[in-house]
């Protein structure tokens, strides 16, 4: 479950207050499907960083899995996010001199190392072309798929 409650965000930008989210009460329940749409600058990102535990709010409560997520500190909010939150960056924000699967093995905390376990669970997301995609280096994989990605 997610959940916010009277969730704000604002920025101080030259002089001025920008409110990027204003009181927003929301809730998914568990194994709900959500779309988050909007014009660009309408707060999508802001709203989905501030679930992810990555954006605190200026005002407001965010929990998930019923854990108030700002109320941990950043070392426990990081670990829970590592261990419950699963977050696709707009920008590819891969290490561009690691293969896809290390970057990947990386991102679950297992390091680059030959750690069996996540190299198997790594290896389950296969790139639809092949094996190869795995082993490709992550630069060439983010610029392959912004190249194939329709506009």
């Amino acid at each position: 479950m997610i959940e916010l409650s009277r969730v704000s965000k604002r920025y101080h930008k030259g002089g001025r207050v920008v409110c990027a989210l204003d009181g927003v009460d929301f809730a998914v329940s568990e194994g709900q499907f959500v779309c988050v749409r909007g014009a660009s600058g309408s707060g999508k990102t802001t709203l989905l960083l501030a679930i992810g535990g990555m954006l605190r709010p200026s005002a407001g409560v965010v929990r998930v899995g019923g854990q108030e997520l700002y109320a941990l500190s950043e070392a426990a909010r990081n670990r829970f996010r590592a261990g419950n939150i699963g977050f696709v960056f707009q920008m590819f924000h891969l290490v561009p001199y690691l293969s896809v699967l290390e970057n990947v093995m990386l991102a679950a905390g297992a390091g680059v190392e030959r750690n069996g376990d996540a190299r198997a669970d790594a290896r389950g997301l296969r790139r639809p072309g092949g094996a190869n995609g795995v082993r490709a280096r992550a630069g060439c994989a983010a610029r392959d798929e912004r190249e194939s990605s329709p506009h």
